[in-house]
């Protein structure tokens, strides 16, 4: 878990404190209103739900200086809290500290040209003629089919897939079973029946 205080927070956001008594008060993760403790930060920015701002348990919210009269406890102002939110949830995401390099486990063609500091974790099936840029990571269970191309930094969570001559860009995130170059082109309608598009 991390753990850091309303200054820390602060300084990272660039936001100016308002009606904080304790800035030396640890905040342990980003909630919404509805759902914050009195460890949490949330964040105001829909008139809306004005009244969960105004039952909110949070520690702190972030709030545009528009919207700031509008509470009375402990906030950060900012220019823009939407933006405020995404850096927060960079600020306190959960990092997996996995083991980098090849899995014992892991199945990787003859031919596969891997980069620098590529890690496969277990079960992983890396196919023929595959090209694996520096930087990447391949969670556990993941297939990367023949042919296919990830570019710098990439990353697959766990069980995702790349089909066969599928090329992903630089730093591309490929969630968990995500498909990526499966069917999906549809179909074509000729002399009565319906035809698969490969």
């Amino acid at each position: 878990m991390k753990i850091f205080t309303i200054a820390e927070i602060a300084e990272v956001l660039s936001a100016t404190v308002s009606d904080v008594t304790d800035c030396t008060m640890n905040i342990t993760g980003v909630a919404s209103l509805k759902d914050a403790r009195d460890v949490d930060i949330s964040f105001f920015e829909n008139i809306k739900i004005r009244q969960q701002l105004e039952q909110t348990k949070a520690a702190v919210v972030v709030i545009s200086a528009a919207h700031a009269s509008l509470y009375s406890g402990a906030k950060l102002i900012v220019a823009n809290p939407r933006y405020a939110l995404a850096e927060l949830t960079k600020l306190f995401a959960y990092e997996t500290t996995g083991s980098t390099g090849i899995a014992t486990s892991a199945v990787l063609a003859d031919d596969v040209i891997l980069g620098n500091n590529v890690t496969i974790a277990a079960n992983a099936v890396i196919g023929r003629g595959v090209t694996i840029a520096d930087n990447c990571i391949i969670g556990a269970g993941c297939v990367v089919d023949d042919y296919a191309v990830m570019g710098f930094g990439c990353e697959l969570k766990a069980n995702a897939t790349i089909m066969h001559h599928c090329v992903l860009g630089a730093q591309c995130i490929i969630h968990s079973a995500a498909v990526i170059g499966s069917d999906g082109l549809g179909y074509a309608f000729e002399q009565g029946a319906w035809h698969k598009i490969a």
